[in-house]
């Protein structure tokens, strides 16, 4: 069975929350010094201005465009929004994961170059990736207070989650100006910065990580859902669970991580190690909404909530949380910065810095097989400090000459500016 599925799906761009009567064109959060100075002086007040925006529903027949005509609270159900209407990384390629068939719309196979934005097909398929690591239980909320089931048994893959992946035109553009979307490239990308000519993706680059899960036909008040139809034509209901935004306003990028509430409340069971405890190891920080003085803490039925943003009160949105930001390998005092998501570092949440795990975001030479032939897969920078026993990822600022160069000062990790869809997605031309 195949572990993606496909809906035709609309493009979208993204606007401001506040409603509107009439048409009108409101500018995507990104690549604007404005955007970059509250990115670095009010971190999670940016995140949720983000999250509003790419958060509205999308233009039919646009990608990257927000219907004029529908405010952040006033979305029909079962539409895509503006994240959704990007370029999709996700449908082939993931890591060592060969699919049958391969969706990408931004890395083909063959390594082919993706056409230019503007060309792209209006009307784009949803892209789900099965999850790939061991640690993705199968959730199920043993709650009897009437919350969400999260999904139903026999979910159509081994874990119950998916994974999607899509970036914005800028984003977009850069991978394609620089050839980063098959393994030659990335290769021809290493060459040139041995020779000192590097590059950098724009201002207003932006990239979006997605985790979905099954859910029932009573959970569907509150998650952001979507109905899926699978090459069978039997169709699927799956809810939106966690959502990473990345965006180029800062130099080494801005960061910020959600997840829907039921999603902190679980146990964690892993691999058998005997855990059993809450699922997030760290409480979610948002100035915007935690605490009585919070400027923009939410009420619901009258009771003000820690951790609802007031825009979403009497949305789906109201059940999503901002887990943190990061700005910076460590804060003012010199600490490193930790910033995880439940469900995207399950089992390093501890070790777990989004900035430093990208930084690492590198190809270097293949090296040839025994019978002459090259690895269908690029040589990846390890991502992780450690796998075995256990998951440890990178925290704080890492030296480069340890990770890019060898004992001899030679670059032999071409990077790939903290974007790692690339170097775990890109196909070879010749494969």
């Amino acid at each position: 069975m195949r572990n993606f599925f496909k809906f035709s799906g609309i493009a979208i761009a993204a606007m401001m929350w506040a409603g509107v009567s009439e048409a009108q064109s409101v500018t995507l959060p990104g690549g604007r010094p404005e955007d970059a100075l509250m990115a670095r002086t009010n971190p999670d007040e940016y995140a949720w201005q983000l999250f509003l925006a790419l958060n509205r529903q999308a233009q039919p027949g646009v990608r990257g465009v927000a219907d004029p005509y529908k405010p952040f609270n006033g979305y029909d159900q079962d539409k895509p929004v503006v994240w959704e209407t990007w370029a999709h990384a996700s449908g082939g390629r993931q890591a060592n994961y060969f699919p049958p068939v391969n969706y990408s719309e931004v890395f083909l196979d063959h390594g082919a170059r993706p056409p230019p934005w503007d060309s792209l097909p209006t009307a784009s398929l949803k892209t789900l990736d099965k999850a790939m690591e061991l640690h993705e239980e199968t959730f199920r909320a043993q709650k009897g207070d009437g919350s969400a089931s999260l999904m139903d048994p026999g979910a159509s893959n081994s874990s119950g989650m998916a994974e999607e992946v899509t970036m914005n035109r800028a984003n977009y553009d850069t991978i394609l100006r620089y050839e980063l979307y098959n393994i030659e490239g990335l290769e021809a990308n290493l060459y040139r910065a041995q020779q000192g000519i590097t590059f950098d993706f724009p201002t207003g680059a932006q990239e979006v990580k997605a985790k979905w899960a099954r859910i029932s036909e009573a959970d569907k008040p509150r998650y952001h859902w979507r109905v899926l139809r699978k090459p069978d034509g039997k169709t699927e209901l799956w809810g939106l669970t966690a959502l990473h935004v990345i965006t180029r306003d800062l130099p080494n990028w801005f960061w910020s991580t959600w997840e829907h509430e039921d999603y902190l409340k679980l146990p964690v069971h892993s691999l058998g190690l005997g855990l059993d405890k809450e699922n997030a190891e760290y409480p979610s920080v948002d100035s915007t909404t935690r605490g009585p003085n919070a400027p923009y803490r939410g009420s619901v039925n009258g009771v003000p909530v820690d951790g609802v943003r007031r825009e979403t009160v009497g949305t789906k949105w109201q059940f999503y949380r901002l887990r943190g930001t990061q700005i910076d390998y460590v804060d003012a005092n010199g600490k490193y910065t930790l910033l995880a998501n439940t469900q995207l570092e399950r089992r390093f949440q501890q070790t777990s810095s989004c900035i430093t795990c990208h930084a690492r975001a590198a190809v270097g030479v293949r090296t040839p097989n025994p019978d002459g032939t090259l690895p269908k897969m690029p040589n990846i920078m390890p991502d992780m400090v450690s796998v075995s026993p256990i998951l440890v990822g990178p925290v704080g600022k890492e030296d480069p000459r340890k990770l890019f160069y060898d004992s001899n000062g030679r670059l032999i990790y071409g990077s790939t500016q903290f974007v790692w869809s690339p170097a775990y997605r890109a196909l070879s031309k010749y494969w």
